[in-house]
């Protein structure tokens, strides 16, 4: 608590901004000749305020949580942040199934990834390997030297 945000948070809001921006970038014109003279439009502004407030939730989350984890359960017993991110990914896993059963577009006999494409598959194989790194640091960090 009480630090200041180091150069790789400021590098990752920055990342998220200008992604914002990006997407808020009109459809019909390139992105190289693309002005910014539609910051007036409404959505334009909308879309940078809910960057700027998620990034705001995103940092009170996480001093909230190194909080709660380096306080503990007020015994002294703090709890190891490698099972809080287990804990959080197993309820992720738990929602979006349930969501995908409940509110499924897919119509009977198609299967769920009937529609991907080779460039799909690109996204979601790279952050899976980036998953398994962590993950993999996340283990030896636990395992005692000898």
């Amino acid at each position: 608590m009480n630090q200041p945000q180091s150069p790789m948070q400021m590098a990752a809001l920055t990342m998220l901004l200008i992604a914002a921006m990006m997407l808020n970038l009109p459809s019909n014109s390139a992105p190289a000749t693309a002005s910014l003279s539609h910051t007036a439009d409404p959505n334009y502004q909308f879309g940078l305020i809910a960057v700027g407030a998620a990034s705001m939730i995103s940092g009170l989350s996480a001093a909230l949580t190194q909080l709660a984890l380096q306080a503990g359960n007020g015994g002294g017993k703090t709890r190891s942040s490698f099972f809080l991110s287990a804990e959080l990914a197993v309820y992720g896993i738990l929602f979006l199934t349930g969501n995908l059963l409940l509110n499924s577009d897919l119509k009977p006999g198609q299967g769920l990834f009937s529609n991907w494409d080779l460039l799909t598959w690109i996204p979601v194989t790279t952050s899976v390997s980036f998953s398994f790194a962590a993950f993999f640091v996340g283990v030896d960090s636990l395992c005692p030297r000898h």
